[in-house]
């Protein structure tokens, strides 16, 4: 006879493995808590202990696995991994989910748009380095802009915020200052420091953010030797700040640049290349990005008269006597622009936006997209809008993402492909996202935050409701059917603009859209969600510049107070 528990149906192995997936994440907070105990009120672990434990997981790690991302990446990401704190926790309560549901009515947006924030912290540099007055208006006053000029400063500048713009006072050019160089969370912040360190004899300590140690450096510790310096990690075997560099200040002649090194390194580096002490030949035809670095960083040199002859295959750079424009004029910032016009075909309407859209080929990028996407687009050197009834049409085959369009802006793709589908037309993902890679995997987690799903072939249709029983007001229960939405916390800024896009073509009051970190957003634009909120029609206003109070000075002299002898029949 067969036993009885023969005959039970099996479980599926697929929920054994997200039992097992939930067991990992309670011991990985777990472990989270523990160091945070270790921390005490210091804040980080000593150095001493945090070698240990890491060298305890790489012997543990070297008998199972010969994967190097298992023994680097992976226990970098247990280390600065988060979690949200318990109910009650430091008296707080534990935040719910980003409810994004803004106001159906056609949009009408006409405002000046943010400045370049890649741009702005370019003149940073420039300025720092030559000691000349800039001042830059209309600036995004972000996280990397702030993180920017506390850098430069500790490097001896002098730069301030004034309202809404970023200025720098005459001063001494910027030294190379034997010290910690904080560049934030941005790895474009490093290189620009990084560059100004190579060309002279110097040796500093440059730290970061928490993402920044996972910031893949190997390319350029490799290669920085034949720039007559070395980079070193400070801690063993790890990928990304904090490092230590030492400089000889002898560059060669000329420098071929590798493929593998960032085209952000290579930015830094042509930037400070005027304040070097001998001129030196850039070769970087061969780099995927020397027509992007071409686009951002040439007109910048040219505007401030360096000398400068050639281009990506043989670029020489002689030091000359720059002269910085007072207020150099600053094209808006492309990576926020093209998701705020995206709002005028989310909810029909027109989005103007004041100021020169960039001449840059991944601009271009996005605005091919708008076009295959069938949404009239203008842009010229005084502003870009967008004027449409909100109909937007996908290709049969999908978009098809243009060459030039940077990894950072595939959510603009997506989100016009969702769009469509949320209206309940043909979408399919654009081209190029093959199933199983990662690029994949990230936009189908968006299209299931939009309360979508991607077919086996591609296409991205509704998700199927499910039956929810709810209070039928009469003390009984009724049966609605819903799209649940999964709560989402947005990988990058893009990705959380794209869902804030989306949000505005929810086809019902109750399809929401939820975020679980709009934090991320506000690192790029931290007006955004004050705009958002205000829809359709935001009255932008500019931070108010706060009067500085005068200096009350005292005069210091010799003289002496003599005192009236007092008549006393004046009493």
């Amino acid at each position: 006879m067969r036993d009885a528990y023969q005959d039970r149906p099996r479980r599926p192995l697929r929920e054994t493995v997200c039992e097992m997936d939930r067991d990992i994440l309670r011991l990985v907070m777990r472990r989270h808590n523990m160091l945070k105990r270790m921390a005490g009120p210091k804040g980080h672990l000593d150095n001493r202990e945090e070698k240990q434990i890491r060298e305890a997981w790489e012997s543990a790690v070297a008998k199972v696995s010969n994967d190097p991302k298992l023994s680097g990446l992976f226990f970098s990401l247990m280390q600065e991994v988060t979690f949200l704190p318990k109910p009650g926790e430091d008296g707080e309560q534990r935040r719910e989910a980003f409810n994004l549901a803004p106001a159906q009515q056609p949009v009408k947006i006409d405002m000046e748009a943010p400045a370049s924030c890649r741009a702005t912290r370019a003149w940073i540099s420039l300025a720092a380095a030559s000691g000349q007055p800039v001042k830059l208006a209309s600036s995004l006053m972000n996280d990397a802009i702030y993180d920017c000029l506390k850098m430069f400063n500790q490097m001896g500048a002098s730069i301030i915020r004034s309202g809404d713009a970023v200025e720098a006072l005459p001063a001494a050019p910027c030294g190379t200052p034997d010290k910690v160089i904080y560049s934030g969370a941005s790895a474009f912040n490093f290189y620009l420091a990084l560059g100004h360190y190579l060309g002279r004899p110097s040796h500093a300590k440059f730290s970061g953010d928490s993402q920044m140690r996972m910031e893949g450096l190997d390319a350029v510790v490799s290669f920085v030797p034949q720039l007559g310096a070395r980079l070193v990690h400070v801690i063993p075997k790890g990928e990304g700040l904090p490092v230590r560099i030492e400089s000889s200040g002898l560059l060669p002649d000329a420098i071929d640049f590798p493929d593998a090194v960032p085209g952000e390194f290579i930015e830094g580096m042509l930037l400070a290349a005027p304040f070097y002490e001998k001129p030196v030949a850039f070769r970087f035809g061969s780099h995927p990005d020397s027509a992007r670095i071409e686009a951002r960083i040439l007109p910048l040199l040219a505007a401030c008269g360096a000398s400068v002859e050639g281009n990506c295959e043989n670029l020489h750079i002689t030091p000359s006597k720059i002269a910085l424009p007072r207020e150099p004029k600053l094209a808006m910032e492309p990576e926020l622009a093209v998701f705020l016009l995206a709002l005028a075909p989310a909810l029909s309407g027109r989005v103007r936006l004041a100021g020169q859209w960039p001449s840059s080929p991944e601009a271009e990028a996005a605005r091919d997209l708008f076009r295959q996407a069938g949404v009239p687009f203008s842009a010229g050197s005084d502003s870009a809008s967008i004027e449409c009834g909100a109909e937007v049409s996908i290709p049969e085959a999908g978009l098809e993402l243009p060459e030039a369009l940077p990894g950072e802006w595939l959510p603009l793709a997506m989100a016009l492909t969702c769009l469509c589908a949320l209206r309940k037309k043909q979408a399919r993902m654009p081209q190029g996202y093959e199933p199983g890679s990662e690029r994949f995997a990230e936009a189908e987690a968006f299209a299931r935050a939009c309360g979508l799903e991607v077919e086996e072939d591609g296409a991205v249709v509704w998700a199927k409701p499910v039956a929810l029983k709810r209070e039928d007001g009469e003390g009984g229960e009724r049966e609605e059917y819903v799209t649940i939405h999964q709560v989402w916390p947005a990988p990058s800024a893009a990705w959380a603009c794209a869902l804030a896009v989306c949000a505005c073509a929810r086809p019902e009051p109750h399809h929401g859209f939820r975020l679980n970190n709009p934090g991320i957003l506000t690192t790029l634009y931290p007006g955004f969600w004050a705009l958002y909120n205000a829809l359709p029609e935001p009255q932008i206003r500019k931070p108010e510049v706060q009067p500085q109070p005068k200096e009350r000075r005292r005069i210091r002299t010799n003289a002496q107070a003599q005192l009236t002898p007092r008549d006393e029949d004046d009493e």
